[in-house]
């Protein structure tokens, strides 16, 4: 039986619910679903995230406000720590102590013995350091383990202006910046810890990797592997790097030889490694051609000059696996990916709808589906849209029309991986 077309959730056999139904409304844009969603705790804190992972601290202070006051409404003890631990993050990026101290004597009841100590330790170090520019930099290093990367560079960044020979300053700040696809910033820090360090090889090796993911410049990249080599000649990542850069020199075959044995026993670096299976699963490197063009279209991060349009389609695939929506989104509207951009929307009104939000999960899903349709209208062909769509009628138990995007998704070209996740969700309707 089809499930009633009203927003509202359904109940099938023993009291499973179902997702509701996408409500009826205007346009996919995030600024319209910011001011549609007000009354949504899980929009309001994953867009105070959000605010926090640009560095936009008086935003976020904003959202956080709005997602404590539903909290508080609510009684909702847990979404009250939630929230607390962030307004935690942002008074620290502030540097204001006594915001933070208040925050922590607030929560402290909440919090594990362990949970507690960490928190604490953060604060006595800050208070206990001689200087403003010493909070500073504690605060980059918490947010860089936060992965609030935009907030991490504007504080490491005001630490090595006053102190330019602040060696881990300059590192984490490269690290920050390569988050944050701010590729000629992070070049500079690269480039400034080798003159502070001329001796370590770990500076010349990030350079290396630099040059070879971020501005492909397989040369510059040689260069800094040799350097490395020089100071510590049997670090197990001079033979994959060597290795790539002799791929890359039309030594197609020795090179791959060597990254096969290389792979049984891998370096002790798991981007490294990675790097090292995806070009091995190319059978096409080995065929001659332009290798150093399928290469660097491989190995380029991105926003990279000449990254391909997968690499950020990868980027947005990991921000929405890990639950950061805006940025997901983000990703996805500079890519012009219509079907992914539905699909984010679609994955938010899922988790609204597990918090128990359903009203808010039917806006978040009319969002996606205006997002699907609008790709369909511009381009019927596209397999991701009708897949994004079966997806969305078979949770909600519409099997009709599920079967009719299934069809209609394994008529079109489409990729790999989109045709076998059509053809699974065929064979599961059936």
């Amino acid at each position: 039986m089809k499930p009633p077309s009203g927003p509202g959730p359904v109940l099938l056999g023993q009291g499973v619910a179902v997702p509701p139904f996408a409500t009826a409304i205007q346009g996919w844009r995030v600024s319209d679903f910011i001011g549609t969603s007000s009354g949504s705790y899980l929009v309001a804190l994953e867009y105070a995230k959000y605010c926090l992972e640009r560095d936009d601290l008086e935003k976020a202070a904003q959202h956080l406000e709005r997602a404590e006051g539903m909290a508080l409404e609510k009684h909702d003890t847990r979404r009250f720590l939630e929230v607390q631990i962030f307004q935690g993050f942002r008074a620290l990026y502030s540097l204001d102590l006594k915001s933070y101290g208040q925050i922590l004597m607030k929560i402290k009841p909440l919090l594990s013995k362990e949970t507690y100590a960490s928190f604490l330790g953060i604060y006595n170090r800050a208070g206990g350091t001689a200087s403003s520019l010493e909070v500073a930099k504690l605060a980059g290093g918490v947010a860089m383990g936060a992965e609030h990367f935009a907030s991490a560079r504007r504080l490491l960044s005001s630490v090595v202006r006053a102190q330019p020979g602040d060696t881990l300053a300059w590192r984490l700040l490269g690290q920050a910046q390569m988050e944050l696809r701010d590729y000629n910033g992070a070049e500079a820090s690269f480039r400034q810890l080798v003159q502070l360090m001329p001796d370590d090889p770990e500076a010349y090796l990030n350079l290396a990797r630099f040059y070879l993911t971020a501005k492909f410049t397989p040369d510059l990249a040689r260069q800094h592997v040799q350097m490395a080599a020089n100071l510590r000649p049997d670090d197990g990542r001079l033979a994959v790097l060597f290795s790539l850069l002799d791929l890359m020199d039309g030594k197609a075959k020795e090179a791959v030889a060597r990254l096969k044995r290389l792979q049984k026993a891998p370096a002790d670096d798991q981007g490294l490694t990675a790097m090292v299976q995806r070009i091995l699963q190319d059978p096409e490197l080995t065929k001659g051609g332009d290798v150093r063009a399928r290469l660097s279209a491989m190995l380029l991060l991105p926003g990279a000059v000449g990254a391909s349009p997968e690499v950020l389609q990868q980027l947005g695939e990991d921000f929405l696996l890990r639950g950061s929506y805006f940025q997901a989104l983000k990703v996805f509207i500079e890519g012009h990916d219509l079907p992914e951009i539905g699909r984010a929307y679609l994955s938010m009104a899922s988790n609204q709808f597990a918090a128990g939000e359903e009203k808010a999960a039917a806006v978040s899903a009319g969002f996606g589906m205006n997002a699907l349709q609008e790709e369909l209208k511009h381009c019927p062909t596209s397999a991701k849209a009708h897949l994004y769509l079966a997806l969305y009628y078979s949770q909600r138990h519409d099997r009709v029309s599920s079967q009719r995007h299934v069809q209609a998704g394994l008529s079109c070209p489409a990729e790999i991986k989109t045709r076998r996740q059509l053809q699974a969700l065929k064979a599961g309707l059936s």
